[in-house]
């Protein structure tokens, strides 16, 4: 399991003074409702904002039939809960 999923730590300083523990926020859209798989695992719904520790990610749709682009690798960091990272999958 990936433990930057869904790790609601406070910002805090690791011992070499880098800031660990940033939430990212994520919308992923797509015309129909289907659940949000970040490294393969589930982490929500389309159109729903999804809170993570700031890094890069594979976000894919589930089912992913009739879904393009399959899968897509996403960089967080500097969202926020009023402007998060949108990404978009359409309909084949």
């Amino acid at each position: 399991m990936n433990p930057k999923l869904n790790r609601r730590s406070p910002r805090a300083s690791d011992p070499g003074g880098s800031l660990v523990g940033f939430m990212e926020y994520l919308i992923v859209h797509f015309p129909e409702t289907r659940r949000v798989l970040i490294d393969g695992q589930d982490q929500g719904r389309t159109d729903r904002t999804i809170e993570l520790e700031a890094g890069t990610y594979t976000v894919s749709l589930s089912p992913s039939d009739h879904v393009k682009p399959k899968k897509r690798t996403v960089t967080l960091s500097n969202t926020s809960p009023i402007k998060p990272r949108e990404v978009a999958f359409g309909k084949t």
